[in-house]
């Protein structure tokens, strides 16, 4: 008798149209049920995700729900992958209706890019300069008597794309005017720290300009105007108040420096370990308990490369961290440095996603006074209104991050809080939150063109 073939799950159909058969017993294996979400897969959760929305035939915002759950985003309308999946899930479509569409789309794309090569708008050339940044701001904005106000541009999209009917000739005419409109990064993020980055900066050249007048400047008066490579512009001459602005428009912005700023803000927790920061207060091994040894010692072991760490695993624990105390007295460049100027060049950019930790500690940095560093400007609802307009969750005190930002925002010595909080961190073995919280940030776009180039999609 011949054995009768077991039915495929809904799932399963769908997800063997989704990924081609070359990849696709491997990356089904991972996806047939939530227990295989957290595993490591081609496929990132937020896309295995939307594959779950086809199957279910969930609308939009039933979608877009189940994403918030799981720490995504919503869909984005200006990515212009989720703007047939925006147009799709409105009109409940099919995986292989959507697919349709989407390659329709991306063929016109694909001729539109090679035709013109997708110049980026605002900044052109290797340099990024204030008067580029300057006009990023400005364009994004609606100027009025109150000052910038963000434009509504993505939540527009999104209400035109569900307005538009079932017919597919109308979705592809939308879709080639809003062609220019398309980012490969969450531009409301990206606005949000261009604009609080221009604000800063303008507080500084304002106060430079009141200290200075027409003479030439002092050097600490130079000193907030270090994210602009500007003090041999401003030293050449005596320069009027009236031509600074336009010669700093000029400038170039040095994102290291920006940085390097950043990182001295929060006493330099963004790009050191807590293991640095622990010896950075011992001056001798005899000041060290068998046990910190240990601790220290093992944290050690595992930041290091792993041929590294089978020669450290045969050393005793006091050798290793002595070993480290001589290689911090050496003063090496602090780890991460390099990569927090790459990242915030590309946030600049718009060639890297802002992550939600980065975003809120760039906004706490950027609004705290340049005069007075015990001054923050940003109110709690404020922040959460810009969370939310970026597709974050707002700020929640069950989450320990979130609470240490409510009670920083709200502490009337917010230095001497930052420090105390920090101790803490040391003091348990940990990393802050502010350590290497850009190595979090990635690009949806990116993710996209990976999984197209394996034919995951």
């Amino acid at each position: 008798m011949r054995k009768k073939k077991k039915p495929q799950l809904p799932y399963e159909i769908m997800m063997e149209e989704l990924f081609y058969s070359d990849a696709g017993s491997h990356v089904l294996g991972q996806v047939v049920g939530p227990e295989h979400w957290e595993t490591a897969s081609q496929v990132p959760l937020r896309y295995r995700l939307i594959g779950l929305g086809f199957m279910k035939r969930q609308n939009l915002d039933e979608l877009n729900a189940t994403l918030g759950k799981h720490g995504y985003r919503p869909l984005y309308a200006r990515n212009s992958f989720e703007c047939t999946l925006i147009y799709a899930f409105s009109h409940r479509l099919t995986y292989g209706e959507w697919k349709k569409i989407f390659a329709a789309c991306d063929a016109v794309k694909s001729i539109r890019e090679q035709s013109d090569g997708s110049p980026d708008a605002f900044f052109q050339g290797n340099r990024i300069t204030f008067g580029e940044l300057e006009n990023y701001v400005v364009s994004y904005s609606n100027v009025s008597e109150s000052g910038l106000q963000t434009k509504r541009l993505t939540c527009v999209m999104n209400e035109e794309i569900q307005k538009l009917g079932a017919d597919y000739s109308g979705f592809f005419r939308f879709y080639a005017s809003v062609m220019d409109d398309f980012t490969d990064v969450h531009e409301k993020a990206r606005y949000y720290f261009c604009k609080f980055f221009y604000r800063n900066l303008r507080e500084k050249i304002d106060y430079y300009i009141s200290h200075t007048g027409e003479r030439m400047p002092l050097q600490e008066e130079l000193v907030g105007l270090l994210p602009l490579k500007a003090e041999s512009v401003l030293r050449r001459r005596s320069v009027k108040a009236d031509d600074i602005m336009e010669i700093l428009r000029k400038c170039p912005i040095s994102p290291g420096a920006l940085f390097e700023e950043f990182n001295y803000h929060f006493f330099g927790y963004v790009s050191t370990d807590w293991v640095e920061l622990f010896l950075e207060n011992v001056s001798g091994m005899e000041e060290l308990s068998a046990e910190q040894l240990r601790m220290l010692a093992d944290a050690i072991r595992k930041t290091v490369s792993k041929k590294l760490q089978k020669d450290l695993q045969n050393m005793e624990d006091d050798i290793v961290v002595q070993n480290k105390i001589n290689e911090l007295n050496q003063g090496e460049e602090k780890k991460g440095s390099r990569k927090g100027e790459t990242a915030i060049r590309k946030y600049l950019r718009g060639q890297l996603d802002l992550d939600r930790t980065t975003l809120i500690c760039f906004l706490l940095y950027f609004s705290s006074s340049f005069v007075s560093r015990q001054s923050i400007g940003i109110s709690l609802e404020r922040l959460n209104e810009i969370l939310s307009k970026c597709g974050f969750s707002v700020l929640r005190r069950e989450n320990a991050f979130d609470k240490f930002v409510i009670d920083y925002i709200g502490s009337r010595e917010p230095v001497d809080f930052l420090m105390l909080e920090m101790d803490r961190y040391i003091s348990a073995g940990k990393n802050f939150y502010l350590y290497e919280m850009f190595s979090n940030s990635r690009s949806d776009a990116a993710d996209i063109r990976k999984m197209m180039l394996k034919n995951l999609i």
